[in-house]
This record gives C-alpha cells, sequence and structure tokens, in this order.
C-alpha cells in the first residue's frame, strides 16, 4: 500500500510539474498556406521557436529552418497566437512546426484568396497546411 501511494503521488507531482509548462493556445489566426508559396508548388516543414511571456503573449518568433515562402507567413501566424497565461510562471519558450503540403486530387485554377486548405492542429507543438493542386490549363488547349 505504500508503495502504491508513493506512486500516486509521484505521478501526480510528475503530471502538476509538466501542466506548469506545458502552454495551451487559448487564440489564434487561422493560417493559411502562403498564395505565392502555393502556385509555386512550394511544400515543406518550418521549424520555428516562439517565446511566450508569464501572461501569454508571443514575444519573440525565431524561424529556425525551411523556405523563405513558408517561413515568413509561418512566423506571422504565430505572432497572432495567444497562449493561457501559467500562475506564478514565467517566460517560456515552446518550438513548433509548421508543416506545408499540395496534396490530392487536381482543382481548377483559382486565385489565391480562394484557395481552400485544409488545417490540422496539434496545438502549441505542430500546424499542418495543405491544399490541393491547382490544374492550370493553357489557351493552346483547344487551338490546332
Amino acid at each position: 500500500m505504500r508503495t502504491f501511494l508513493a506512486l500516486f503521488v509521484f505521478t501526480l507531482s510528475i503530471a502538476a510539474y509538466a501542466a506548469d509548462f506545458q502552454r495551451n493556445v487559448k487564440s489564434m489566426d487561422i493560417p493559411k498556406y502562403p498564395p505565392l508559396a502555393y502556385q509555386a508548388r512550394i511544400q515543406g516543414t518550418v521549424a520555428l521557436k516562439v517565446a511566450v511571456d508569464a501572461e501569454g503573449r508571443v514575444t519573440q518568433v525565431t524561424i529556425v529552418s525551411g523556405h523563405d515562402l513558408l517561413g515568413a507567413p509561418a512566423s506571422e501566424n504565430v505572432k497572432s497566437w495567444h497562449f493561457a497565461a501559467i500562475a506564478g510562471g514565467g517566460p517560456s519558450e515552446i518550438n513548433v512546426d509548421f508543416v506545408y503540403k499540395i496534396e490530392g486530387d487536381e482543382i481548377p485554377y483559382a486565385e489565391p484568396d480562394k484557395q481552400r486548405s485544409r488545417v490540422s492542429l496539434e496545438l502549441p507543438a505542430r500546424v499542418e497546411v495543405s491544399a490541393p493542386p491547382m490544374k492550370i490549363e493553357t489557351a493552346a488547349k483547344g487551338m490546332k
């Protein structure tokens, strides 16, 4: 019984410690596939380091790796995030990966502001934005 009680107390203390340092996202702008990168069919992962103050505000975003056309929009999106404050806690640093993919069946070309992306969130560590490839028809197709 003592072993069980000691194990239970140990488990609770680890859970409380982890809860103190895990930041939950309270609000954010919806991530979008960057239009120029989408048109150029650029895809890949952007790794970010995000500094968050005790009140949950993003104070600094550093692009660790990733394509320039993907990194800047990912960084701007993370700057819109607001995290839950940590009672009695201080600032923290979080690693976030933005994964951009072009996948699925081709769709007819659409203006970049009318594109439809699919967003998958595993906050705060991972954001995945995917969009179907665009089919670009040329004027010469029907000509002989």
